[in-house]
């Protein structure tokens, strides 16, 4: 083979091994481009999102912002405009209530005079005008059951605005706390629990003549349901306080 030739023939094969080794070069760089292009396209499609949830939780924000101002609002109309109402047909209720015989508060009634202090053991005068008070100030809550609750407490439950309210009301004046705690509306023996005793037969009977007097659509089934609920409400208050004296005491002697 001629000079010429060989050398001819050398370029060639120079030239094809460039080739082949030039090759992957350009697929590499495509490649490249394609996961920038990718990586550039997630990360315009991350941050659209973190606007979108950006945006969005402004706007609930603004929502709860707004809706915070028209509550408040509200409540400050409640406060200047309803509760001086409220707080006046209480104390109307109580300087104006008369019982409607005068049977109803025994105190009161001609039939029973208060028994009159001997000469052997007189009364201060204080003492008198401390116990005529105490009198006036009880309300019987049912003509003829001779049960009776104070006037204040009275009112209250007269100017509740649901049969609960009146119930639970009329059940915290008539009952001792001591007495709801260790008490249930019946008496029943629950299952793996200690037994309650019922509550004073004849004041739970006041408090639902009363409550039908007033609400007189409301079932039995109802105001048992209330006084549980508040029998239930004061255990788990006194729960929760004996839990807090017994972490307290814990820390002291730790």
């Amino acid at each position: 083979m001629a000079p010429r030739e060989k050398t001819k023939m050398a370029g060639l094969f120079i030239k094809g091994v460039s080739s082949m080794w030039t090759a992957p070069k350009r697929t590499s760089q495509t490649q490249m481009t394609k996961a920038h292009r990718f990586l550039e396209k997630y990360r315009s499609e991350k941050t659209n999102s973190e606007q979108q949830t950006y945006q969005i939780e402004m706007a609930q924000l603004s929502e709860e912002n707004a809706r915070l101002k028209e509550e408040n609002c509200h409540l400050k109309d409640l406060l200047v405009k309803e509760i001086p109402g409220v707080l006046s047909a209480m104390k109307q209720s109580v300087r104006t209530y008369s019982p409607t015989s005068s049977s109803e508060v025994s105190f009161q009634s001609s039939s029973s005079p208060r028994p009159q202090p001997s000469s052997h053991s007189p009364v201060p005068q204080m003492s008198r005008e401390s116990s005529d008070e105490a009198f006036s100030e009880m309300v019987e809550i049912y003509s003829g059951t001779q049960v009776f609750c104070d006037k204040l407490s009275w009112a209250a439950a007269v100017n509740a605005s649901s049969v609960s309210v009146f119930v639970r009301t009329l059940v915290m004046s008539v009952f001792p706390v001591d007495v709801l705690l260790k008490s249930n509306l019946r008496g029943q023996i629950r299952e793996g629990k200690q037994s309650k005793e019922p509550l004073d037969n004849k004041k739970i009977d006041a408090i639902f003549r009363a409550t039908l007097k007033k609400w007189p659509n409301t079932t039995p089934s109802q105001i048992g349901s209330a006084i549980n609920a508040k029998l239930n409400e004061l255990r788990s208050k006194k729960r929760r306080e004996d839990k807090e004296k017994e972490g307290t005491l814990m820390l002291f002697n730790d």
